[in-house]
């Protein structure tokens, strides 16, 4: 029986178990498992229509009662969840995720029930960052699977989807001289309460790279053997909207 926990009902959590229940039989996933930290009455409805399709919820120990007083009943306790889960996907915010795989996960991922824990791009250092169809080939070392692995943020998605399909997929590297990205990115998804007035211009984080994004690129590209000098330079603002991301590119060949 293949079991997924899915940690947080955040803004990446809630998404993904939805789909999750929708193609759970296409994944071959018999069960899913949400944990829910917080016990708040405005989410009864939420823990409800998870659970009438078809998911469990667990939840700390220490919390069960305010959850069954909020009218939602855990059908596990988070460590029974975590012994049955073949996959645990950490949906937490960055230093958290870090913090859960030191508390929680790393005393698990020597078990052979347990096949893989995933975080999301801003908790970096959980494990080999990973782009979807870029460096694929790299989850696995010396004929085992990673078992932590760091799905990258989608703006570095974006930028790595350019750079495959207009220079590694043909000339490879050496044929890139420059690239350049600009990110105009929503400052909230539809869900979130949080806003800004106007343009807030991002910083660098990176001396060579500016933003993380273009950092972070390079970080899954060098688990391909991607040499480490690409010049690859990105800057990110954040614009008052809900809507998708912008990316404007130029790359010099």
């Amino acid at each position: 029986m293949t079991r997924v926990l899915i940690v947080g009902t955040g803004t990446i959590g809630q998404p993904l178990a939805k789909a999750a229940l929708e193609l759970k039989s296409q994944l071959g996933i018999d069960e899913i498992i949400i944990l829910k930290n917080t016990p708040r009455v405005e989410d009864v409805g939420m823990v409800r229509r998870f659970q009438s399709c078809g998911a469990k919820i667990c939840a700390y120990k220490e919390k069960f009662s305010k959850f069954v007083q909020f009218g939602m009943t855990p059908d596990y306790d988070f460590e029974t969840a975590l012994s049955l889960a073949n996959v645990i996907i950490d949906c937490t915010k960055d230093d958290l995720a870090l913090k859960m795989k030191e508390d929680f996960y790393f005393y698990r991922h020597h078990t052979q029930k347990c096949r893989g824990f995933i975080a999301q791009g801003g908790a970096k250092g959980f494990g080999i960052p990973f782009a979807y169809n870029i460096n694929n080939k790299a989850l696995y070392w010396s004929g085992s699977p990673h078992k932590f692995i760091q799905v990258v943020s989608c703006n570095t998605h974006n930028i790595l989807a350019i750079l495959q399909t207009l220079v590694l997929a043909h000339e490879g590297p050496n044929y890139l001289e420059s690239g350049r990205f600009y990110l105009q990115r929503r400052v909230s998804d539809v869900s979130q309460k949080k806003g800004i007035i106007g343009i807030e211009v991002g910083t660098p984080s990176d001396p060579k790279f500016g933003s993380h994004q273009a950092a972070d690129a390079m970080a899954v590209l060098r688990t391909i053997s991607v040499r480490d000098d690409l010049d690859i330079h990105s800057r990110a603002h954040k614009s008052p909207n809900p809507y998708m991301h912008v990316i404007d590119f130029n790359l010099k060949l």
